[in-house]
């Protein structure tokens, strides 16, 4: 390559990237500080699912965090029947869920909700049967 070449490339360089370096023009306002935007209600809320999985029961659920009860519900489910309830989980936090089957056994269990589960909607799942099983889906 000769010296010309190489000079005509060098410039034909420069001139593509020009309109590259362009500095913000006066429409430009920096900001000192990153703007923040309120995070949106989830579209898919946290739910209670109960699952029945002995014979016909009638189950009072109640939902709680700092000893106030936010929640409290009861229902009846025939055999092998699955019911979606609101508990009221909004926030992340640490909640208490206290389900009571009516002649039955009774559970109380810490719920650890974190801000993940607020935003992506994670159920909280509630077998019903001998035993009362909670298992948190994600």
């Amino acid at each position: 390559m000769n010296r010309r070449a190489l000079l005509r490339a060098t410039g034909l360089g420069v001139a593509t990237l020009a309109g590259c370096v362009e500095s913000p023009g006066p429409d430009v306002t920096p900001t000192a500080e990153p703007t923040t935007s309120p995070t949106p209600p989830p579209d898919d809320p946290i739910l209670l699912v109960l699952a029945n999985g002995s014979g016909e029961v009638t189950v009072t659920v109640t939902v709680a965090r700092g000893g106030e009860s936010i929640s409290e519900e009861t229902v009846s489910l025939d055999a092998d029947e699955w019911r979606e309830l609101d508990p009221g989980i909004d926030t992340a936090g640490e909640y208490e869920l206290t389900v009571s089957v009516e002649d039955g056994p009774d559970r109380t269990v810490s719920l650890p909700i974190d801000a993940f589960d607020v935003r992506q909607g994670s159920n909280v799942i509630v077998g019903l049967g001998d035993d009362i099983e909670v298992l948190i889906e994600e």
